[in-house]
């Protein structure tokens, strides 16, 4: 029954992600990893003669002339190109409308005269009674009649507005340009069947193709180097970087794989570049079919379920790890070698669900097995609970008093792990003997251990009996807690179990002290934000990797020789609490709690670079400072932020426990 509703559970894994995967909106997903195969494989240039020849700002300043142009200025062109031997003269402008007789005479004449040129043709939205319609706007019949073809320029988006695929039509404006080319040169040879089914391969990012100036090729300007357009196949077209109001130059750029990285945009007429190149290399992408994308789907299912069958933190995770970065590699492979694309983001999304799933399962198993080690020992009462009860049997009556007292919150790290390696004999022993030595120390020091919770010790001082040094003797049994560590797992060894490590969080406050339970069942304890923000403490302890952490709350109870041997951490917004708290952890070295306040100072500032240099200080004269390494990464994470707002203070939230 157990595998049956664990298969099930894999199964139906699967069939949220079949169905995510078929959405639309997980195809933007998806083609990021498209995106960056592109980039990541991209050529840098083609190897064809390809040459653009770029309207842009010198041109339109140095010909002195209106835009659109005289026709006049593009029949020049042509007589240039015509003469120095271009293959293939193609323009990415239209020329629909008729202008003036001498203008569309030269550039008809020029046209006939050169053999070798390919006019754009677009479509165009009208709004009609009856919705949107597309209206196809061909080149004026004076040109074509002499020679000229037409090829639609039509380009395709994806849903992200991101230029990925070939068009659908068949006289499509690049198809029609090596038509034409191979009419001249019958050796050309291309994939004409090219369609919405493959993907461009771009070789490089906006201006990978080799660009002349418009102007400069009618001789303003520098003179361009003999030969330069022997044999190219010329496309005219806006170059816009720069330009930014040239007829439609703005509705001429395009986002491609490329503008994710670089945040630049590509001229259409390079677009049309990619085709071509995609075209006589036969380089464009397949795209993997659904029923490939299916299948790999259920494969990454099956592997989930039944390669880490049983669920282990470290050994499940290296195999969810290791799937995928196969995928990725498989991924690769197919891209680079065989034109193909399989997207895999889906598999390795839901190969970590499934892994977060069973994590969560097991985290359920721990949170159940530290709820019977919890009722196990419930049994304990501390000394000082049952004096005050045999003094007072009130203490046995439902309610509390308000005290202030100090509370304590410990944690072993890492302690699923452990617990799985060890039988349930094993663990009890563990903690049986943990929790000896802990209760020993905070005893001696005047606490009150109130219960383990699983693998922790919840404990206070200054209840039952009220104690001004309350904070004094927590602190001091708070750091022989930590200096026995190394004693307590040299015990443990001993008797053959694994060391453990113990995370402390202490915090000072009034709290609601009293039996919070029944006249049957009493349960002496303390309640409020003083004890919520104990624990959440020693949660922090993950996050600076420090054993120990106090509130300041606590700090400022102590002795000025006690306060010099810590340093102070960060101030934090925890969870569940508004009010901010300012934490400190135990250092014995005064070098670095003279650094450390250094670098916090500076980091609270904003100072960053002042700052780094303290903490890389700091790390040269104590290697393993885990706080000089959180504060070098956060810096880090904040200098690579667009902008800090002006009221930031430094104060981190901590949603997490």
């Amino acid at each position: 029954m157990a595998l049956l509703t664990y298969v099930l559970r894999h199964l139906l894994v699967f069939l949220v992600f079949l169905g995510l995967t078929s959405t639309r909106l997980w195809d933007v997903v998806e083609f990021n990893g498209f995106d960056a195969l592109t980039v990541l494989t991209a050529q840098g240039q083609s190897p064809l003669p390809i040459i653009v020849v770029g309207i842009d700002d010198p041109s339109i300043e140095q010909l002195r002339e209106h835009w659109p142009w005289p026709r006049r200025v593009h029949a020049q062109l042509i007589d240039k190109l015509q003469a120095e031997g271009a293959a293939v003269v193609a323009f990415d402008i239209p020329f629909s409308n008729t202008t003036t007789t001498e203008d569309d005479a030269a550039l008809q004449q020029a046209i006939d005269k050169a053999g070798n040129v390919v006019l754009m043709a677009s479509l165009t939205r009208q709004n009609g009674e009856r919705g949107n319609l597309w209206r196809r706007v061909d080149p004026n019949p004076l040109f074509t009649e002499v020679g000229a073809k037409v090829g639609l320029a039509q380009i395709e988006f994806e849903h992200d507005m991101v230029v990925r695929r070939f068009p659908l039509a068949v006289d499509s404006f690049w198809k029609e340009i090596l038509f034409h080319l191979q009419r001249i040169n019958p050796g050309v040879d291309f994939d004409s069947t090219l369609q919405q089914n493959h993907l461009i391969r771009f070789f490089g990012p906006d201006h990978s193709v080799p660009y002349v100036s418009y102007a400069r090729v009618l001789g303003h300007g520098k003179p361009l180097p003999p030969g330069t357009f022997d044999g190219a196949l010329v496309l005219v077209g806006r170059d816009t970087q720069g330009l930014v109001d040239v007829g439609s130059a703005q509705s001429d750029m395009f986002a491609t794989p490329f503008t994710a990285f670089n945040g630049k945009l590509t001229p259409g007429i390079e677009i049309h570049a990619a085709l071509i190149h995609n075209a006589v290399t036969r380089s464009s992408v397949e795209e993997a079919p659904y029923w490939i994308r299916a299948s790999l789907l259920l494969l990454v299912a099956l592997f989930s379920a039944f390669v880490p069958r049983q669920f282990r933190l470290l050994r499940s995770g290296l195999a969810t790890t290791g799937l995928s970065v196969g995928l990725v590699g498989i991924s690769y492979v197919l891209f680079v070698y065989f034109n193909f694309w399989l997207p895999i983001i889906g598999g390795i999304a839901l190969a970590i669900t499934s892994y977060l799933i069973q994590a969560l399962h097991a985290y359920v198993d721990e949170v159940r097995n530290k709820s019977r080690i919890r009722t196990a020992f419930s049994l304990f009462v501390p000394t000082a609970v049952a004096d005050r009860m045999a003094e007072q049997s009130t203490v046995l009556e439902p309610g509390g008093e308000e005290l202030e007292l100090s509370s304590m919150f410990t944690d072993l790290a890492g302690f699923t792990s452990i617990s799985e390696q060890l039988s349930p004999t094993q663990v009890a022993q563990l903690l049986n003997f943990y929790f000896d030595q802990m209760t020993e120390i905070i005893f001696r020091h005047g606490g009150t251990v109130q219960g383990y919770l699983g693998d922790g010790v919840f404990a206070f001082w200054g209840a039952p009996v009220p104690d001004t040094g309350h904070r004094s003797k927590a602190v001091n049994a708070c750091c022989e807690l930590v200096a026995a560590e190394d004693a307590i797992n040299a015990k443990l060894q001993a008797l053959g179990l694994p060391a453990v490590h113990t995370r402390i969080g202490l915090h000072s406050g009034m709290a609601m002290v009293g039996n919070f339970g029944s006249k049957v069942r009493f349960n002496y304890t303390a309640l409020g934000d003083t004890i919520n923000l104990s624990s959440r403490l020693e949660g922090l302890n993950k996050r600076y990797g420090t054993p120990m952490l106090i509130s300041a709350e606590t700090y400022a109870g102590l002795t000025e020789g006690k306060k010099a041997t810590f340093r102070c951490v960060e101030k934090v917004r925890v969870k569940g609490r508004d009010k901010p708290v300012e934490v400190y952890t135990p250092c014995a070295d005064a070098r670095v709690i003279e650094l450390s306040h250094q670098g916090l100072d500076l980091f609270l500032t904003r100072r960053w670079d002042e700052s780094k240099k303290v903490w890389n200080a700091l790390l040269e004269h104590a290697p393993s400072d885990t706080i000089a390494r959180y504060y070098l990464n956060r810096i880090n994470e904040l200098q690579a932020l667009p902008f800090i707002a002006d009221d930031w203070d430094g104060i981190v939230s901590i949603n997490e426990k």
